[in-house]
Parts: structure tokens; sequence; C-alpha cells
């Protein structure tokens, strides 16, 4: 369950961890307001928020080369942040054969930039059977990265429901 990024150093390939089991967990607490569409969604509001940050594998920092990861600084295993957030979740189906399921979150701490975390999924059924996926991923969090990060993902298989 590690990652590794990978770079070419003097014509070598080099090989470097950026994540493993728990490295980093983000866990996103909330208390405030909810709405919820019947066979759509909901809309969740924390009026009081915190974010938990933890990184179990403390050899991240040497082997990252950083003297902090995720915003937790090195010596440390952990880092709370309190703000405000915003949930939407959708999970909806059109004209049975498209499936759309969508979760964004956005946090935003009292001192720092907004978060952005967005995993959008269409799913089409091209039979019984054949099923296409196209999957985005946005991420956006100014302690990792100043620039915003996106994955698009198509899988192309079969689909059975038991």
């Amino acid at each position: 369950m590690n990652g590794y990024d990978y770079s070419v150093d003097s014509g070598r390939i080099v090989k470097t961890m950026n994540s493993s089991f728990c490295t980093p967990l983000l866990w996103t607490f909330s208390g405030g307001l909810s709405v919820t569409w019947k066979n759509f969604g909901s809309l969740n509001l924390g009026m009081t928020s915190a974010k938990f940050t933890y990184i179990r594998d403390k050899s991240i920092f040497e082997r990252q080369d950083v003297t902090t990861f995720y915003g937790v600084p090195q010596g440390k295993d952990h880092k709370i942040e309190f703000g405000l957030s915003m949930e939407f979740l959708a999970d909806k189906d059109f004209l049975k054969r498209l499936h759309w399921n969508c979760d964004l979150l956005l946090f935003k701490n009292y001192a720092e930039a907004i978060d952005l975390t967005l995993k959008n999924n269409f799913g089409i059924k091209i039979s019984k059977i054949l099923k296409v996926t196209i999957q985005t991923q946005v991420y956006y969090e100014q302690l990792v990265s100043k620039c915003v990060q996106l994955q698009n993902l198509i899988t192309f298989g079969l689909s059975v429901h038991i």
C-alpha cells in the first residue's frame, strides 16, 4: 500500500516513497446543518469542523527530504485544524443507463486557504454486463501543493450484480 514518485536522475530512474498505510490519514469531523433530497443526495454544512491529519510512518520526512508533510511538522505525528466545512453528496441514476456519484468536500481553516476534495464518477451501462466508468478526482490543499491536482480514470469492464 505504499505510493511512489518516479523521477530520472542522471539517466537513472529514482523511486521515492510519497505515501504508505495511514501516511497520511485525513479525517474531517463536523457538526452543523444537513439537507437531504430524496433520490438525489445531501448537503452538509459544518458550522464547527475539525480536520485531523495523522502520519504513521515518520520516515516519510527523510524519504521526501521535507520538514513538513501534509502540514504536519517533522517530529510530530499529527495536526488538528479547526474551521468550517461543506460536503455535497450525490448518487443518482439517469435514463437507466447512466449513474452519477459525486462527493465534494470543502474545508476552510481559519488561518489557511480552502482545502478541496472532489470525487466525481459517471458509470455508463453499454449492455447488461458491459460498463464504462469515468472518474475524475480534484484535490487542492495549499500545505501539500500550490497547484490543483487532477486525476482522470476511464475503465471498461464487466459488471455483474449478484
